[in-house]
């Protein structure tokens, strides 16, 4: 069993007076993807301020670990391997026995289920339950069964939380119109984000003018957008793609000559990477899914002081117009986007220099972990 201890001499609030929260994140949060990322800067976030028991899944040994987070000493304890979304629920629900928590933080569908489940027999634990988009719409590999059941249980967490928290204003209209949730428990907060990590440094001479994106290639990151882009900008040889994140192998019948695919990145590569671009793309499409999210990338994109092309979808509209900070075309179209690429091309130095400026405030003002650690105490103390 793994078992965390942290130093809380930083610690904000007399011994008496903290609370005793559970966050359960029913996969593992080692992953470099984004949404154990934020499970960790979520912890990061408010770990100087309370109790936590941390239920999530042990990358080494593949079982469901409570890690406690104390400050007199370390807990270890024993806990079942499950067998899927049963074993994991009641593997969960025995661990919120033994904690008795206050508040829980529940992170995605499947960890809202024993959250919901344990409130029906202590119903004084507050509940907050972090959506990370709709699983209907999102897994749509899964069969039409297994998709409706994941519904359903979004639907049962966000009407029975005392608190959701949605990840873009999109999601927001969705929950309530959707669900019939009352907005007035909807908070919405946006990805945050390390901003000692993810660092602002000017870019590189140019040309080559690199144009990056960071992140996945699931269907809804709009690739092939970018991909059309590449093609339509081949007569402009100062113009190179650096494309980041995601396997090549995958596209090496593209035969992109503008462009290079970096593979998979880690957390800590992936900074220096986006230094080295002019401007960051996150070309999402138009859909269900993606009305349902955050970019978690768009948040390191401002921190690391670039200008942004984005589409007109989620909040990314948002987010660059209050920022100041890029771009913004029509989902879908690789002649918007490749126009929005020439435009900052041609743009003088000096003001793309300020609109990566401007993104960088934004990032320090909206994105930061004391940002998030102060929504979520309130959250947690029922002043959010």
């Amino acid at each position: 069993m793994r078992s965390l201890t942290l130093d809380l001499k930083r610690a904000t609030l007399p011994r008496q007076e903290k609370l005793k929260a559970a966050v359960i994140y029913p996969a593992e949060l080692a992953s470099p993807r984004a949404t154990p990322t934020r499970v960790r800067l979520n912890i990061e976030a408010v770990e100087h301020n309370l109790y936590l028991e941390i239920i999530a899944q042990d990358c080494k040994t593949n079982t469901w670990n409570a890690c406690s987070i104390k400050k007199d000493k370390q807990h270890d304890r024993k806990s079942s391997t499950p067998s899927g979304f049963l074993g994991f629920t009641k593997t969960a629900l025995r661990r919120l026995d033994e904690v008795k928590p206050d508040v829980i933080h529940a992170v995605t569908t499947v960890a809202v289920l024993p959250a919901i489940l344990y409130k029906r027999r202590h119903p004084s634990v507050r509940i907050v339950f972090e959506m990370h988009g709709l699983s209907y719409f999102e897994q749509r590999e899964l069969q039409f069964l297994k998709r409706l059941v994941l519904g359903f249980i979004d639907f049962w967490g966000a009407r029975r939380a005392d608190a959701v928290i949605a990840m873009s204003y999109t999601q927001r209209e969705l929950i309530r119109r959707l669900f019939r949730v009352n907005p007035a428990k909807i908070r919405v907060l946006w990805g945050p984000v390390d901003l000692n990590l993810f660092y602002s440094g000017d870019p590189p001479p140019s040309p080559p003018f690199i144009v990056g994106y960071c992140g996945n290639d699931l269907f809804w990151q709009g690739l092939e957008t970018v991909y059309e882009a590449c093609r339509l900008l081949e007569p402009y040889p100062d113009i190179r793609f650096l494309l980041m994140g995601f396997p090549s192998e995958r596209y090496a019948s593209l035969s992109l000559q503008n462009a290079t695919f970096t593979g998979p990145l880690s957390r800590e590569e992936t900074p220096s990477y986006m230094n080295h671009c002019h401007v960051l793309l996150s070309p999402r499409i138009a859909h269900k899914a993606t009305e349902t999210q955050y970019p978690f990338k768009l948040s390191a994109y401002l921190a690391t002081g670039r200008p942004v092309i984005v589409t007109s979808v989620n909040d990314q509209r948002t987010v660059v117009e209050r920022a100041d900070c890029g771009v913004v075309t029509p989902p879908g179209d690789a002649r918007a986007l490749a126009d929005a690429i020439l435009h900052l091309y041609r743009m003088p130095e000096r003001e793309r220099l300020t609109l990566g400026r401007n993104a960088r405030s934004f990032a320090e003002n909206s994105f930061s972990i004391e940002h998030l650690g102060e929504a979520l105490l309130n959250l947690y103390r029922k002043s959010g």
